[in-house]
Order: C-alpha cells, then structure tokens, then sequence
C-alpha cells in the first residue's frame, strides 16, 4: 500500500489514518485487486493539481460539496455531471494517487439511505495538499464506488484518535450531521429510535444541539452510530479531461481574477438547497469563535452554527475568486478561458 501513497499529500503531524486490516477486509469482500489502474500519461501532466475556486467556475457547481451540481447550462458547456471532492482529514484512505484504490467514509445515518451511491462511477478529486495557496485538489481518475460492510465498534476504536474527533466535532457543527444528531437525541430521551413526526419536532425546536461530540464519539463507541463504508476502484481515468484543466488552469494563474462579493445564486455561492448529508465535512464560523454565545448562534430552523462564507479548502481559494466585469467603453470586458456565465 505504500506504492498508493502521494509524497505530494500534506497531512498533519498527528496520526490521521485508517488501520491497514480494515482496507484489506473491505478491498477482499469487494474483490479489487491491490494494484492501481495503469494510468498512461506523463506524470508531470497526470500530477497537475488545481483550486476548487477554479473548479467551480470553469465546470459549475458549489465549492464546498462533496458532489457539486453544476448549473444545467454549464453542463450543456462540457457535458459533464459527475464531479467527486475528497479532503484528506476526513478521508485518509481515500485514493490520493491516480489510479490507486481507496475507501470512502460516509456517515450511515443521512437520509439518502446507505445504498444510494452504489455502483456509481464519480470523476475523482482528492485535496493533497491542504497548506498551500491555494489549496490543492487533484484528479485522480473515474472511480466505481461499491458499498460494503459499515465500520464496527472496534474498527471506529481502532481508527487514530484525530479522525474519530473530527466526524464527532464535524457531526455537531454541520447541517448533514442533523440525522445522527436526532437520532442520537431520541435515544436518550426516549429510549428508542424517533418516528418521523418526533425528528421533525426535534428539528424544529433545535433540540439535537444539546448533543455533543463527546455524545456522538460515545455512540460510535457502542455501535448505535457507524460509518457507512465504500471502496473506490479506478476504472479509467480521461486524459484529456486532465489536459483540458491543467491547461485552463495554467491560464487562470496567469490572468488571476479580482476578488469580488459572490452573487447568491452562482455556482461559487449557491442559494440555500435542501441540505445533504453527504456533502463533506466543513469548517463553521463558531469553530474560528472561543466565545461559547458564538458557538451556540443559530441562523434558523433546523440550522447549526453560523457557517463560513466558505469551506476550509476554500479558505485562501476565495483570493481567486473569479470576476467578470461589465467593461467600459474604453475598456471592453474580457472572458475568461472555458468560463462563461
């Protein structure tokens, strides 16, 4: 497995991986083979890693999600609706070298149903570099995700202690963490599981944020919350995609927009939709706030904490925010390359 590895991946110092006997045990019971897909194309082209800035700008969609939608106008520009994120903190077995094998963590209980993404082939990103400006992302090729068997109590035991408090942390401070939450709530009040009138109830009136993370660790400890597991096996990776965006990144960076207030609305800063679960974890303004009234603020119901502007890999990627301006007579507007609106 360490011929999958990436020495370009920037991880904490801290442990943040998943034993080596719950890849092998999931690759088995999947069939996939230890070996990467033989991904010919020069590797200083294959390596060429990207903004999610830019992503979302030149092919559509929200920056922060972990399957972003583009704009069905954009999808009429490059045909293509099948976009994956991974960062490396919450997913430190995902594939971070093209062509490599890896393991997708999901949480079990978000109201897609845990089959849903079974058999699904998703254009693969992977975050490898999470300290650079901006931060990194690069595409590892089509992925098949199958689902198989949903961590144990003794697997999430066994995972390094940063990544079981950070699905625990991220579980409270993120909307998608609100049916865990719930159910977790539920069980402790009521000593079941809720009927569906008792979660909306539970929404309404904010009750599932008086669990904690501690709350969420102890109920992966005992079994009555799990991980939701599925293996990614390459099965071919577009070269020509690959070309195609390094070369409209290339000029990007030569031509780097101005920083502008984002529109609701596009793709970078989306209108408010039904929240998914299965968007990836994201940082939230009360974690940048020591103040417990800023952790506690609320921004409506059924709402978690005051969120960011945008994700934590977006941090620094809002300084290439796109800008297209109206021109002036003397100054013409410009387009910029493979990103009309």
């Amino acid at each position: 497995m360490k011929t999958w590895e990436n020495p370009k991946v920037k991880k904490k110092k801290e442990g943040v991986t998943i034993p080596e006997d719950i890849i092998i045990s999931r690759f088995t019971a999947a069939g996939i083979p230890y070996v990467k897909f033989n991904v010919e194309m020069d590797q200083a082209l294959r390596d060429e890693a990207v903004s999610r800035a830019f992503m979302s700008k030149v092919y559509g969609g929200s920056s922060q999600r972990t399957f972003p939608k583009p704009r069905p106008e954009k999808i009429d520009e490059h045909g293509l609706n099948d976009f994956m994120f991974l960062p490396e903190d919450y997913q430190p077995s995902a594939p971070f070298t093209p062509g490599a094998p890896g393991l997708w963590l999901n949480v079990q209980n978000d109201g897609e149903g845990p089959n849903v993404y079974d058999g699904q082939i998703k254009r693969l990103f992977s975050r490898i570099d999470k300290q650079s400006s901006p931060r990194l992302w690069l595409y590892q090729g089509q992925y098949e995700l199958k689902v198989v068997k949903s961590l144990t109590i003794r697997e999430w035991q066994a995972m390094d202690k940063p990544v079981r408090n950070t699905w625990a942390k991220e579980i409270c401070d993120n909307n998608w963490g609100n049916p865990t939450q719930i159910s977790i709530y539920a069980r402790k009040e009521y000593g079941r599981a809720p009927t569906e009138d008792e979660k909306t109830d539970i929404l309404a009136r904010k009750l599932h944020d008086k669990i904690t993370p501690a709350d969420i660790n102890a109920a992966f400890l005992c079994g009555e919350e799990t991980l939701a597991v599925y293996t990614m096996k390459c099965v071919a990776h577009d070269g020509d995609f690959q070309r195609q965006v390094a070369e409209r990144y290339t000029e990007w960076k030569a031509n780097p927009p101005k920083a502008t207030k984002r529109k609701r609305g596009s793709d970078e800063n989306p209108k408010p939709e039904p929240k998914s679960e299965s968007e990836e974890p994201m940082m939230t303004a009360a974690r940048q706030n020591d103040g417990p009234a800023a952790k506690r603020q609320k921004s409506g119901v059924g709402a978690k904490r005051v969120r960011r502007s945008i994700s934590p890999e977006e941090e620094h990627d809002s300084l290439w925010r796109p800008y297209t301006s109206k021109g002036t007579r003397s100054r013409p507007a410009k387009s910029w390359p493979g990103a009309n609106s």
